[in-house]
């Protein structure tokens, strides 16, 4: 377990910034059919130039950095996450899952939230692996997943039991924990039900969860 900071050079923003300046747009009159004014041309471009012309990475990454922040070697993969430690003796462990496409900075400001109105918590919001600046291990399926996060919380940071929430592909993982480690999860909270749930057959399902189905 080290420590790690986020640090991308100027050389790699400046990168990217050309890149953003030399997008080739389709026409306009070719996108009016897309319907969703999120996507519509002008609005990308505009979405594009403020993050080639405006967007300060350098004053994010402070933000980012502002949390204590680590890397550890699991099964091989290197896993990123933060770690903000309670000022408590009592420690309650709380593992925050993100979904896809997102990643660990989504749960920023719940840690902010939770260092001030609950000093008695732990804060594990690791970066999935595969994910940021985790290693992207050999697959990518939801059990191996769980079982590096597993590992991280019990061999690395030496937790017996925690807590448990998922967002997204985050609530396939945090699944997948409780099922497999029915010891280490004290609870496990879920922002919405893993989907691959309404392709599996179950005779237990009342008549209006069939008719939802």
């Amino acid at each position: 377990m080290k420590e790690f900071q986020i640090n991308i050079s100027p050389g790699e923003i400046n990168e990217l910034n050309t890149r953003l300046g030399k997008t080739r747009w389709i026409n306009e009159t070719t996108a009016r059919g897309w319907g969703d004014p999120t996507l519509d041309v002008s609005a990308v471009k505009e979405l594009t130039g403020y993050l080639r012309d405006s967007f300060d990475w350098k004053k994010q990454e402070t933000y980012i950095n502002s949390f204590p922040q680590f890397k550890a070697l699991v099964n091989n993969v290197n896993i990123h996450f933060v770690y903000q430690k309670g000022r408590e003796s009592k420690h309650i462990p709380i593992l925050l899952l993100h979904g896809w496409a997102s990643n660990f900075t989504e749960f920023l400001k719940t840690a902010e939230l939770l260092k001030k109105e609950n000093p008695a918590v732990d804060v594990v919001i690791p970066s999935l692996p595969g994910f940021a600046f985790s290693d992207a291990p050999g697959s990518m399926a939801s059990e191996t997943a769980a079982e590096h996060i597993h590992q991280l919380m019990t061999e690395v940071l030496g937790y017996k039991n925690f807590y448990v929430h998922g967002s997204d592909y985050g609530t396939f993982i945090g699944e997948k924990l409780a099922l497999t480690y029915p010891g280490s999860v004290k609870g496990l909270h879920l922002s919405d039900i893993p989907f691959y749930h309404f392709y599996a057959p179950n005779e237990n399902l009342s008549q209006v969860e069939k008719d939802h189905i």
